[in-house]
């Protein structure tokens, strides 16, 4: 099994390490929840699960840090991203990143995991049903009709103003500037 704390102390900067205390917090959400300094005052909270408890043995997961791996590689060494790397490293050792916290690591990490632990358990059901109401269409029409409405009710005053108050001219071919020589010769 691999383990949490070790993870990608290897690839990244060994010079910060969570405290003792947040890492015990997280995993008493989560036995698998890590928290890596990754740099730049950043620090990436995620989980390592082993291969043996992915749906798949971890194939897919480890297909994507190689894919990621060999974007980057493909760059030239200039344009190649550290996050990237590193990111594409953890994957294929099992790291399956969650969110970046920036500057020192508090309590305020191990609330918001357990936030996001309770949505995910009790909340599932009704992210998934909202995702496939936005992947059939329904969400999108309703929210293009409720957009439509609003935006109707909101400028109908402008609308008027703008086509009825104003004082406006129809030019049609032959009869440009007819306002003007009437005008002009009142």
């Amino acid at each position: 099994m691999i383990d949490p704390l070790e993870v990608g102390h290897d690839l990244l900067p060994t010079d910060c390490v969570a405290p003792q205390y947040i890492l015990q917090g997280l995993h008493a959400i989560n036995r698998h929840a890590t928290l890596l300094y990754v740099g730049g005052g950043r620090w990436w909270l995620g989980v390592v699960v082993p291969d043996s408890e992915s749906a798949d043995g971890g194939a897919a997961r480890r297909q994507s840090g190689r894919e990621l791996l060999a974007t980057e590689e493909a760059r030239p060494p200039e344009l190649r991203s550290y996050w990237r790397t590193v990111r594409g490293k953890l994957l294929i050792r099992g790291f399956r990143y969650i969110h970046t916290f920036r500057g020192a690591p508090t309590g305020r990490i191990v609330e918001w995991m357990r936030e996001a632990e309770y949505n995910y358990q009790h909340h599932l059901d009704e992210r998934l049903a909202e995702s496939q109401a936005l992947t059939d269409g329904t969400r999108n029409r309703q929210r293009a009709e409720q957009g439509a409405r609003r935006h109707a009710r909101d400028n109908s005053g402008a609308v008027w103003r703008e086509f009825f108050k104003k004082p406006f001219t129809i030019a049609v071919n032959g009869f440009r500037g007819v306002r003007d020589r009437l005008t002009a010769s009142a």
